[in-house]
């Protein structure tokens, strides 16, 4: 457990789309999001690039002089207290509140903070009255009807919400007492008021619906995706060859855009097809500058012989592997398989004949360092232009008696500003308190965030962990560089692999 700084993230062919005058280029101004359940059960939206005007704001715990005494003690672990309460997070202006997470005070100790059924209030507006007050418990129970599983999860020594909180002009959230340690609350500020309305717990309130909606799709994911009656089809390929083929395929002409890429491997053959080499690449006539080049057994978040699960995005079921990431383009697409050894399956891409004007192009590229080198971040994303930052598959194993190097925290480099610097890695993927019994002591999947492997290897620790940002994507508008410290100042051992996953305004590298 190692939080850290607070977080101020700033940070053949068809007839194109209208109003495209560039068949490779999103329109200029991009999806402003407002806060509703509906845009967290809209798988296709994570494709549409953000207004350039919004910006994500983090507040979280972290230790001021760089050391890590990052909640332990609660030195740093507010804004400031009033009236013997703390403020956690302070924000002018219209936004999101779209998550908020906490881990146990003491690992060892059941429950949050002082177990005084402490209240987390959050007051929109300037209002002096808070449009929630409840239990901070009762918040990632799972039983409060505005705050349903699994929107809200408490599992692997983690607590987080990623129910959407609205407001007009202004937030603070405020605690009980002082006995918050780790924590971390993400807003993403809008650039102009009235373009959302602010969140309300009134019992007339129709969000109970549309969360309940929401939460039936992030529970089951074939729910979050189109149906033949909306316009989904299939281009299925069927796959042999031989150790050192390759197969190319030129996917249907555009404007599409791919819901699900689906890989099925003949029995015996699965190793093969988790070795093998994914590339695709959009409005492109060859694969040579692919804007996904990664091994595919990584693309479909499988790691050290990870047990099946099923996420939102990404996961395995009844032997076939899926990517639900949307795949947008507007004039053509081809997707190559390279391997080393002898394959057979089949591969779908399951698409609609839509894209929208402000979609980017997926991008996945694949890091590696074995192993990370000491007194340096393991590289998560160094890109210029505009995009937005939506998830990593991360991959790591080394020899230490326990995973220390889970003590490093993320950074994010926005625009050339510091944006983000994450309070521990287990905190990034939602959990908490790793190697402590009844914490992150095994494998935990959910929805959007896990660790998919969690295990000691006997000399040798393999821990793998997925987080989708789905709810909060990090845009960037001119650049991004991301990674993840290697123990708590980049000191500790371990071979480093990642997928990362993002969006681009340009179709190619």
């Amino acid at each position: 457990m190692h939080p850290a700084p607070a977080l101020l993230m700033i940070l053949a062919t068809a007839a194109l789309p209208p109003g495209l005058a560039d068949p490779a280029a999103p329109a200029a101004r991009g999806f402003l999001p407002a806060g509703t359940p509906a845009e967290l059960r809209d798988v296709g939206l994570l494709a549409r690039l953000r207004d350039p005007g919004v910006r994500p704001v983090g507040f979280s715990s972290y230790d001021r002089t760089g050391g890590n005494n990052d909640g332990f003690n609660g030195t740093y672990s507010k804004l400031r207290v009033e009236q013997g309460n703390s403020v956690l997070a302070e924000l002018s202006g219209p936004g999101i509140i779209q998550r908020i997470w906490f881990t146990h005070t003491v690992g060892e100790r059941p429950g949050l903070l002082d177990r005084k059924r402490e209240h987390i209030r959050i007051y929109l507006d300037g209002k002096a009255h808070p449009a929630l007050d409840i239990p901070v418990e009762e918040l990632f129970s799972g039983d409060h009807s505005l705050f349903p599983h699994p929107l809200v999860v408490r599992g692997s020594g983690g607590f987080v919400s990623y129910v959407p909180i609205p407001f007009r002009s202004g937030c603070k959230v405020v605690v009980d007492g002082q006995g918050v340690r780790f924590y971390q609350i993400g807003i993403l500020q809008l650039p102009r008021e009235g373009s959302v309305a602010s969140f309300t717990d009134a019992p007339d309130t129709p969000l109970r619906e549309e969360l309940r909606r929401t939460a039936a799709v992030w529970s089951d994911p074939e729910k979050g995706m189109p149906d033949r009656a909306t316009g989904l089809l299939d281009a299925k390929y069927e796959v042999e060859g031989l150790g050192g083929s390759t197969h190319r395929y030129v996917l249907p002409p555009g404007p599409a855009t791919i819901r699900s890429l689906e890989v099925t491997p003949a029995p015996g053959t699965e190793e093969a097809w988790k070795a093998a080499r994914l590339r695709m690449a959009w409005e492109a006539d060859d694969d040579s500058a692919p804007a996904v080049d990664v091994p595919l057994g990584a693309a479909f978040g499988i790691a050290y012989g990870s047990a099946p699960y099923r996420s939102i995005l990404i996961g395995q079921k009844d032997g076939t592997w899926y990517d639900r990431y949307p795949m947008p383009y507007r004039r053509q697409a081809i997707l190559r398989i390279d391997t080393e050894k002898p394959l057979k399956g089949t591969i779908v891409a399951r698409y609609v004949k839509q894209v929208a004007a402000d979609d980017g192009y997926f991008r996945a590229s694949w890091r590696e360092a074995t192993p990370a080198r000491k007194g340096e971040d393991f590289p998560w994303l160094k890109q210029e232009g505009r995009g937005h930052f939506a998830g990593v598959f991360l991959m790591t194993e080394g020899t230490s008696k326990l995973p220390y190097w889970l003590e490093g925290d993320d950074r994010f480099r926005v625009d050339g500003t510091l944006a983000v610097h994450g309070t521990g890695s287990e905190d990034y993927f939602n959990c908490g308190w790793y190697a402590l019994e009844g914490r992150l002591d095994r494998p935990g999947t959910y929805p959007v965030h896990g660790f998919s492997v969690y295990q000691n290897q006997g000399e040798r620790w393999q821990v793998a962990a997925y987080r989708w940002h789905l709810p909060d994507p990090v845009p960037f508008s001119r650049s991004i560089e991301a990674g993840i410290e290697h123990g708590g100042q980049n000191d500790v051992a371990a071979d480093y692999r990642a997928v990362v996953f993002w969006y681009s305004e340009r179709p190619k590298p």
